[in-house]
């Protein structure tokens, strides 16, 4: 069963390789986006100063990042309708 179905991906992926870019794409947003804002979040608050926790907050609340993040969310999720 396990091999029918690696193959089959495998012969998926073969005849399309622009569908498998964009899936690793995706994935790859997915993934390292939400923990890399985390670990900015949580290395600027723990330095001393508080002007640098202004700059990253004001730059996370920003049109831009608000916008990058709702491209993200929606480009990337994957809805299976019931």
């Amino acid at each position: 069963m396990t091999e029918t179905i690696i193959g089959w991906i495998i012969s998926f992926v073969s005849s399309y390789p622009e569908f498998s870019m964009v899936l690793m794409a995706v994935g790859f947003l997915r993934v390292l986006v939400k923990p890399i804002r985390t670990v900015i979040e949580t290395y600027v608050a723990a330095t001393p100063s508080l002007e640098d926790d202004k700059k990253v907050n004001e730059f996370f609340n920003s049109k831009a990042w608000q916008l990058f993040m709702y491209v993200i969310e929606v480009l990337t999720s994957i809805k299976v309708k019931k």
